[in-house]
């Protein structure tokens, strides 16, 4: 997955403070708790309405926060470094403590990877690898009389892009990552 280029950030170990953070971030109990809450109101209607599943919220508070941990994280998924900042050409760099990233460099970078979160190659991506990469296997093996592998296949496909437009959409995603920024990244102004 690929994202766009956003100015401003300008060497690896800075790309890998940010993709560190965001994996945290995105994955913080609050922050999934939240996004929970949103996709139970604003994405559920829909699948709802176009009879996909009925029991939308429930699905959403079970799968959702395993989700989070396989899509939003900086080894193999969203924020893995290479990828995250192909333009730098970044392998797997770690970060120092005194790593400093401009807060405007910080917001743009993440507004900018946020509009992927709907682009068709990146979520092919992210669907094929819950679905054949481990994710729907190992649900469906660890518990197997709740979880049906082919069930579990479908369900990303139907989800997966639904939620992800939820969260590109999200209609406060430029002051959550102001707020990102400025807590998580601690930016500076300089």
């Amino acid at each position: 997955m690929n994202t766009v280029s956003a100015g401003g950030i300008s060497n690896c170990k800075q790309c890998a403070k940010l993709a560190s953070a965001a994996s945290k971030y995105y994955n913080e109990e609050k922050i999934v708790d939240k996004m929970v809450e949103y996709f139970q109101n604003s994405t559920c209607p829909e699948i709802k309405e176009k009879k996909i599943d009925e029991d939308c919220e429930i699905t959403i508070k079970y799968w959702w926060p395993e989700l989070v941990k396989v899509i939003f994280n900086d080894v193999y998924g969203w924020f893995k470094i290479a990828t995250w900042c192909p333009e730098l050409d970044c392998s797997d760099e770690k970060a120092d403590e005194d790593t400093k990233v401009n807060c405007w460099d910080c917001k743009d970078r993440m507004n900018a990877q946020a509009t992927y979160f709907d682009d068709a190659l990146a979520l092919a991506g992210v669907i094929n690898g819950l679905n054949y990469e481990g994710f729907c296997e190992a649900a469906a093996k660890e518990q197997p009389d709740d979880v049906d592998l082919d069930e579990c296949r479908q369900g990303m496909i139907q989800y997966i892009p639904r939620l992800m437009r939820g969260l590109k959409d999200h209609p406060e995603g430029d002051q959550i990552h102001r707020t990102f920024c400025k807590e998580s990244v601690q930016c500076t102004l300089d």
